[in-house]
């Protein structure tokens, strides 16, 4: 996943229909961040911005540790991608 939000791959993986798709092919990232969404250690957020903002959680600091050793466009990566997650419908 941190490799597809850097850029570095560019991978479709086939998928069965599953009714809400017309694809059968899906970005790999997606397809791994759809089912991995819900495993990451994170806490609800209390500052909501919007409506939408209700459907994520922080995950940043609670099962996101970047290293201060860590370059600026992976910390850049890893915070965008992991910082916080989404877990309303994605269908």
């Amino acid at each position: 996943m941190l490799l597809d939000a850097l850029g570095h791959v560019d991978k479709k993986v086939r998928i069965k229909n599953s009714g809400y798709l017309e694809e059968d092919e899906i970005e790999l990232g997606f397809e791994l961040w759809a089912s991995l969404r819900y495993e990451f250690l994170s806490e609800n957020k209390t500052d909501f911005k919007d409506e939408f903002d209700i459907a994520l959680v922080a995950v940043e600091p609670y099962g996101l540790f970047i290293h201060d050793s860590v370059g600026d466009a992976v910390t850049e990566a890893a915070r965008e991608r992991f910082g916080e997650m989404y877990l309303g419908c994605i269908h």
